[in-house]
C-alpha cells in the first residue's frame, strides 16, 4: 500500500473539499493542506477514527477518515 498519496475532504461540516496530502507512518495518517501539516489521525478498524495530533475537532477527523477509506476502497479493492 502506499505511504503517500492525496484524498479530497471537506476540513468542517458543510464547506467545499480541499485536496489533502496523507502520509501513512505506522498506524498515524499525516494530513497536510497546501505543504503545512495540518493534524494526524489514527483508524480504530472498525469505520471510525481519533485524532492523533493537531487540532481538529471530531467530525472533520471522520470526514478526512472516509476520505482514506474511500482512497483505499478505489485503489485496493
Amino acid at each position: 500500500m502506499e505511504n503517500h498519496f492525496f484524498i479530497k475532504a471537506p476540513l468542517c461540516f458543510n464547506t467545499q473539499s480541499k485536496t489533502l496530502e496523507i502520509n501513512h507512518e505506522g498506524e498515524i495518517f499525516r494530513v497536510s493542506l497546501n505543504g503545512t501539516t495540518i493534524g494526524a489521525v489514527t483508524s480504530n478498524e472498525d469505520k471510525s477514527w481519533d485524532l492523533a495530533g493537531g487540532e481538529l475537532d471530531q467530525e472533520t477527523v471522520n470526514l478526512i477518515g472516509e476520505g482514506i477509506e474511500r482512497y483505499y476502497d478505489e485503489h485496493y479493492s
